[in-house]
């Protein structure tokens, strides 16, 4: 039997630099739970601009800093404003594809439209640019996109089987899949980095019922009740854009004069619409909105600290 060869010597390592201690905060004798509080980030506003047609959003939401729009099917304002000088320069406006009709939904490819938006807000989330607020408008018409990409990925393209619409199972199971599990983790974390998103909503009556007193009408945001649950918890703030007509009766003939209007923000609930508000004082109900959109926005971001 041959000798056996010698062992390789081992091979000479340099040790490695002692690795730095994480940083860890120490327990303080005054604060129990210093150590486990994280330091707060600057956050961004998560807003909803809600009215009636023409009452302003587009144009409040393109005064935001450094905008970019998000635009659905049939959402005019922003491009019309752009190219009429009424936004500011510098203005990007992403736009979407239209809805399918209902018999060419894809099976399993999903909803280009939705599929872009997706990629804009993380492109807007990791990528490198000089904007600061997104704006989606309108949110009832992304809502749409959302349910024809839930139709593709989830029930094979069909919008129309008793399988999505029975108990609006495929609505609802559209919403908590990609509305809630991805659209708004997506806002929640854009506005975690510190810049604004806001949504575009168009609003409707609801009736609602009082057990206490007389029934009423109400205007909210015009979303399915399941994507309205879902959104409503995540904003800071949903702010309804009004205007109050004054009306005049002559004693005699008993005709009705407008005598002129007043605009405003609400920011608190009440019988005549929805509104919260996370970003402004509690005791602010309403905001004077002015004669313009420029003097809404000056009021407006003075009162969220912009």
């Amino acid at each position: 039997m041959p000798p056996r060869p010698p062992r390789r010597p081992p091979t000479k390592q340099t040790a490695a630099p002692p690795a730095k201690p994480a940083s860890k905060r120490t327990v303080s004798a005054t604060d129990l739970f210093s150590d486990l509080v994280e330091e707060t980030d600057v956050h961004g506003k998560f807003l909803m601009l809600c009215s009636e047609a023409g009452e302003g959003k587009t144009t409040l939401a393109g005064r935001f800093p450094a905008p970019l729009f998000i635009t659905t099917a049939g959402e005019q304002g922003a491009s019309i404003y752009e190219q009429t000088g009424k936004l500011q320069p510098g203005t990007r406006v992403i736009k979407l594809n239209a809805l399918f009709p209902h018999s060419e939904i894809p099976n399993g490819s999903g909803h280009p439209g939705w599929d872009k938006c997706m990629e804009t807000l993380n492109r807007f989330l990791t990528g490198k640019h000089d904007r600061k607020t997104v704006i989606i408008d309108s949110t009832s018409g992304l809502q749409d996109l959302c349910f024809q990409h839930g139709a593709s990925m989830l029930y094979e393209g069909k919008m129309d089987d008793e399988e999505f619409t029975g108990y609006y199972r495929g609505y609802a199971k559209s919403a908590e899949c990609y509305w809630s599990g991805v659209f708004l983790p997506m806002c929640l974390q854009i506005v975690a980095a510190g810049y604004n998103v806001i949504l575009i909503a168009h609003s409707t009556l609801k009736d609602v019922t009082n057990p206490v007193g007389p029934d009423f009408e109400q205007y909210r945001p015009a979303l399915m009740k399941s994507v309205w649950e879902y959104t409503k918890k995540d904003l800071h703030g949903i702010f309804y854009l009004g205007r109050e007509v004054n009306v005049q009766i002559d004693a005699k003939t008993k005709k009705k004069k407008t005598m002129g209007d007043r605009r405003f923000v609400g920011f608190q609930p009440s019988t005549y619409y929805i509104a919260k508000s996370w970003v402004t004082d509690s005791e602010t109900e309403e905001l004077d909105a002015g004669s313009n959109e420029q003097e809404t926005y000056k009021s407006l971001a003075k009162l969220l600290g912009i």
